[in-house]
């Protein structure tokens, strides 16, 4: 089964379309404000069948990335994950154990990343080169627990789901996926962040 963390182009919306033949309440913003669209064709599936939650009232942090948004979470459907908000990070519930078992197994997290917008996933590459700024040795809260990051790759979207080594199952390991960003087209790489548990002192 594949799993994607960003299926489709979106784009940051100018603020004049907003309110103009569109329902503003209903336009997806990013952290700083701005409408965001997916482009035609590219929408996440109904909440119906990822049961996808934005915020569970846990929060994803990594402090010297200037990261600190709220946790959601969803299900795959059809074997990808389209997160439906640009402000939350998603637990992939049906690719992860529970929160407070997260010692024994795999979390898994999905977060967009916007060309010209700001999403979570923007705090891990420069939005100006797109190079990776997140590496081995930092830290990253997934509600009550902490990880250190052990690794960092990119990887060409259609190679991800083939990635046996990365989707066997692993105690207290975190995979946080989000999309590498490509100015007015869609982004090809997925980044793949893998830590693990810290242990307590």
């Amino acid at each position: 089964m594949g799993i994607l963390a960003c299926t489709g182009v979106v784009a940051v919306v100018a603020g004049s379309l907003v309110g103009s033949g569109t329902d503003a309440s209903a336009t997806p913003r990013d952290l700083e404000g701005a409408a965001v669209a997916f482009e035609p064709g590219t929408s996440p599936p109904p909440t119906s069948r990822s049961r996808a939650v934005d915020d569970e009232g846990m929060r994803l942090r990594a402090a010297s990335h200037g990261l600190d948004v709220a946790l959601g979470s969803l299900d795959s459907v059809d074997g990808e994950v389209t997160p439906p908000g640009f402000t939350s990070a998603y637990v992939v519930r049906d690719r992860s154990v529970a929160w407070d078992d997260a010692s024994t197994g795999t979390v898994v997290v999905a977060m967009h990343a916007l060309s010209g917008g700001s999403a979570p996933g923007n705090a891990f590459t420069d939005p100006i080169s797109g190079e990776t700024t997140v590496g081995a040795g930092d830290l990253i809260d997934v509600a009550t627990t902490r990880y250190t990051v052990t690794q960092v790759r990119r990887v060409p979207k259609p190679d991800l789901a083939f990635d046996e080594d990365l989707w066997t199952p692993a105690a207290g390991r975190l995979i946080v996926i989000t999309c590498v960003p490509r100015e007015g087209a869609a982004a090809r790489d997925n980044l793949v962040v893998v830590a693990r548990v810290t242990p307590t002192p």
